[in-house]
């Protein structure tokens, strides 16, 4: 359904600002979404799909996700922001390891659009 990478692969010191275009069968262009526009949608990051604890949230209720009039999906995230919740735990650490699903809540029902591995590297040039 979705032409994007996994893992996903971001920076600490790089912002989070792709789009997802979805292609038509023959590759000849992107389609609408099938989901109806105004649909909420909502991304989980966790380290784990079972950890309970929510690393970054990310909705169209705020701001995070982006849905464009012409059907895309925007990614608006802050590069301080994944510094300060994905960062690796230290200098040691090469990368971090999470895990996300994007869903649209369509009459109340879950869908899920696409899970993809989010792998996170520490930037060497800091602000």
């Amino acid at each position: 359904m979705t032409d994007y990478p996994d893992p996903i692969n971001l920076r600490t010191n790089i912002d989070w600002r792709d789009v997802i275009v979805l292609q038509r069968d023959d590759g000849a262009g992107p389609v609408d979404w099938p989901i109806p526009p105004g649909t909420p949608l909502r991304m989980q990051i966790r380290e784990s799909a079972c950890s309970p604890f929510v690393e970054l949230e990310l909705s169209t209720a705020n701001g995070k996700l982006i849905r464009t009039s012409d059907g895309y999906l925007a990614f608006n995230i802050d590069d301080t922001e994944i510094a300060a919740r994905l960062s690796p735990r230290s200098c040691d650490e090469a990368e971090r390891t999470f895990v996300a699903d994007l869903v649209a809540v369509i009459d109340g029902i879950d869908v899920e659009i696409m899970r993809r591995t989010i792998s996170v590297t520490q930037g060497v040039t800091q602000k």
